[in-house]
């Protein structure tokens, strides 16, 4: 994999140098010869290297956005659930819905009156907030899964 470096030969004389000299630039040359030159690939080992780094970087800040994510849509769900039940309990569509279901030929001759006391009476702010808590939750669930090849790449590269 990796060559070897060879010196030019070059061409100087050794008449006249003593054996001490001549030792020494055998000595020399063969330090020349044992150098080995870098990899021919060294460049794109380092630019991957390099990449991998930054992918392992972006793999922790998506690990720490969905653990962030998933935490919070959590712990708020249940409060977001009891807020919406009080106030559908508060609201009577319950009773809207009853009285529709139960008298169904009174509900379809006046349906537009059962229907407009029913979408008035609905708690729309306690339905908006749990159901943008329930997708956030399945939100950050999916791109969990959709992303686990490169959290698990971060959990791969940060233990080792």
């Amino acid at each position: 994999m990796h060559q070897r470096y060879k010196p030019p030969r070059l061409s100087i004389s050794m008449r006249g140098c003593s054996a001490a000299g001549k030792r020494l630039m055998a000595q020399d040359t063969q330090q020349l010869e044992s150098i080995e030159t870098p990899d021919a690939n060294l460049f794109e080992r380092i630019v991957f290297a390099v990449r991998q780094e930054q992918e392992v970087k972006q793999s922790r800040k998506l690990l720490l956005l969905f653990l962030t994510l998933l935490i919070v849509s959590a712990a708020i769900l249940p409060f977001s659930y009891l807020f919406l039940a009080s106030q559908w309990h508060q609201s009577g569509v319950s009773y809207f819905i009853s009285i529709a279901l139960e008298n169904a030929k009174s509900f379809v001759h006046q349906w537009q009156d059962f229907s407009l006391s029913i979408f008035e009476a609905l708690p729309i702010a306690a339905m908006v907030m749990f159901l943008v808590n329930v997708f956030l939750l399945l939100f950050s669930i999916r791109l969990f899964l959709y992303k686990r090849g490169a959290i698990m790449k971060y959990f791969k590269y940060s233990f080792i």
